[in-house]
Order: structure tokens, then sequence, then C-alpha cells
């Protein structure tokens, strides 16, 4: 708990760092995911090697719920020290990492790098759709989410790297896709002089079907 707490003054002092130091420019995105692949990938971009982040995303929560925010990718394969992982009812969620945070003190940080995945927003849908309804949510970047309030930050160098200086973030979605359980009569062809013929009834379930009503017509 110690631990977390100060992580959480350390972020909250890192979003008052100026830009004094040039920081070059950096990217935060997040990535595009559905009911069917529920999982949305966060990735940086960043031309110089990375001490640790903070990530501050919202959404509309009439239709979605966040279920966890995950570190993931480089920020796992380098061995992530610090994780902080938030999930704030009626705001969003928050994730705070701190690469190099325990001694002895050995600088791992994720390398410079182009769409780097460094976290996972594990989302559910809380409002079920009718088969072939779709409706998207836009999965946001916000600042100031929280207490103490935070920001998305990038750290390089001992700087922290904000929208206030070179930092851009790119915002993502999720798309509720409504539930389809089409039933279908399997096309089947009869042997010469058949009297009879077996004909499939099959079904696409999404989900486990809990029964089932079949009503069929057919030429006199």
């Amino acid at each position: 708990m110690k631990q977390k707490q100060l992580w959480l003054c350390l972020c909250f002092a890192l979003t008052f760092l100026t830009g004094s130091v040039y920081v070059q420019a950096q990217s935060l995105s997040i990535g595009d995911g559905s009911t069917s692949n529920p999982v949305i990938p966060i990735t940086m971009s960043t031309p110089d090697a990375v001490e640790g982040f903070v990530l501050s995303i919202t959404f509309d929560e009439t239709n979605v719920v966040a279920s966890d925010i995950l570190v993931a990718g480089a920020a796992v394969d380098n061995g992530a020290e610090l994780v902080v992982p938030k999930i704030l009812p009626g705001e969003g969620v928050t994730l705070g990492v701190v690469m190099d945070f325990n001694a002895p003190y050995e600088g791992q940080m994720i390398p410079a790098g182009d769409d780097i995945l460094i976290a996972e927003l594990v989302m559910s849908a809380t409002t079920v759709l009718q088969c072939g309804d779709s409706q998207t949510v836009d999965i946001l970047f916000e600042d100031g989410l929280g207490q103490p309030a935070l920001n998305n930050i990038v750290v390089s160098g001992g700087m922290s790297n904000s929208q206030a200086e070179t930092l851009t973030l790119s915002n993502g979605s999720f798309t509720l896709v409504g539930t389809c359980s089409p039933m279908r009569v399997v096309s089947t062809q009869g042997a010469p002089g058949d009297d009879t013929v077996d004909v499939a009834i099959a079904v696409d379930n999404a989900d486990p079907v809990e029964g089932y009503v079949i009503s069929l017509a057919h030429e006199a």
C-alpha cells in the first residue's frame, strides 16, 4: 500500500514538471476492440527509452465497463517493477508503471520503438443489442482522473512528457455487436429411390443454447 501511495504522489508531482529539458515527440495510442474481442491494446511510440508512464482513460459507462487494465508487452518483457492499476467507477481507469523501482537499481527501461504494446484494457458490454445491430463507444485519453488526479505522461531521462509538451494521444473505440443465433436447414440431397431422407437443422450460437423451437413448412 505504501508503494502505491508513493507512486501516486510521484505521478502527481511529475505532472507539474515543465518542459525545460527538451523531450522528443512521443505518442500513446488506444486500439479498437469489440464484444467478440474485448481486449483493447494500448501502444506507445518513442524515440527515447522510457522509464515509466501513466495512462488515464475514460469512456461512457452507459453501455460498457472496464473489468481490468493490465500491463503488457514491452513493459512486462523489460521487467516493470511497480504497476498500479485503478478501476474508477463512473470515471474510467488509470495505470501507473515504474520500470525500475526496487533495489538493486539496474536501469531497466522500455527501449525506443514504434507501436510498442505496453498495456491492455479489458472491456465488457452492459447492453445486449439485437442481432444485426451495432454501436461504437469511444475510448478516450483524459487527463485528471482519480485522486490525486493523474495525467497521461511518459517519463524519459527523468523528465515527464505530457500533452503540455510533445506527447500525442490517439483515442480508440469499442464496438458492441448484437448477438446472433441464426437457425438454418442444411440442404440435403436424397439418393434415388429413397422414400425418406434425414434433414439436419443447425444453429450458429454465440452463447450456450438453453432451448429452442422449430417451425417448418414445405411444399405438399
